[in-house]
């Protein structure tokens, strides 16, 4: 076999693997569509101002989870943790933006209230008070 032979066998052979025209698989310049995936975010139900909460949520890829507030004035979120800065409504965002593989998922929120704790006093210490005596420590048990 002369060089020129092999040479030609040889651009036929490279041509039909790019191109699939002698049935191979190779997939070179096909475009395949990403993958879709869903985002699982459960509702936290009522939190309290000044109590920190972790988020979790999953997408159906097993990408990681973003989150994000659409309520700054009520809520904040710093990575996975959520700060409740004052009373009302809540709105938290979790995003997945996808990858080579997967396309990104629509976004997911959750609204919850945001609620002050009131506290309970179960005793006061004394229990009475004589007026006119000199001023006393008062102790709120709750």
């Amino acid at each position: 076999m002369r060089f020129s032979q092999f040479n030609a066998i040889y651009r036929t052979a490279v041509l039909c693997v790019l191109l699939e025209a002698c049935g191979g698989t190779n997939h070179v310049g096909s475009v395949i569509a990403p993958q879709s995936q869903i985002i699982a975010f459960a509702n936290a139900g009522n939190q309290t101002v000044g109590t920190p909460f972790i988020l979790s949520a999953t997408a159906s890829s097993g990408l990681p989870v973003s989150f994000s507030s659409a309520t700054l004035s009520i809520c904040a979120v710093s990575g996975m943790t959520a700060s409740f800065i004052a009373v009302g409504t809540c709105t938290i965002q979790a995003t997945q933006t996808g990858n080579s593989t997967y396309a990104a998922a629509n976004p997911v929120s959750q609204t919850f209230a945001i609620i002050n704790l009131v506290p309970i006093i179960y005793s006061i210490s004394p229990n009475f008070v004589i007026m006119g005596s000199a001023a006393q420590n008062i102790t709120l048990t709750g």
